[in-house]
């Protein structure tokens, strides 16, 4: 279950930032690290925890929770629109009430 769901959100992670999910994964650039990071936002509004997500990126526990807390007080705009773009998503395909 979680490993189709883990596709799915990953899926459209790529779709909206246009980062192919290899790069989204493995590398260190900044625009692919933005992705993980919505990667593993979208996955934490599914309940996945920190364990979970990095079994499923291939990280540490301890990067997945350094990642999130580093861009959570980001200003980018591109990770706000991509965002708004993934938690409707989100919204309409899993969420029933947020």
């Amino acid at each position: 279950m979680k490993q189709n769901l883990f596709t799915q959100v990953s899926e459209k992670v790529s779709e909206t930032t246009g980062i192919a999910i290899p790069d989204m994964l493995s590398s260190v650039s900044e625009e692919c690290t933005d992705a993980r990071y919505l990667l593993i936002r979208a996955l934490t509004a599914l309940s996945f925890t920190d364990i979970d997500i990095a079994r499923h990126i291939g990280r540490t526990r301890q990067a997945v929770g350094y990642l999130r807390s580093k861009y959570k007080r980001s200003k980018k705009w591109t990770l706000a629109n991509d965002w708004k773009t993934i938690s409707k998503w989100l919204e309409s395909n899993y969420l029933k009430c947020q």
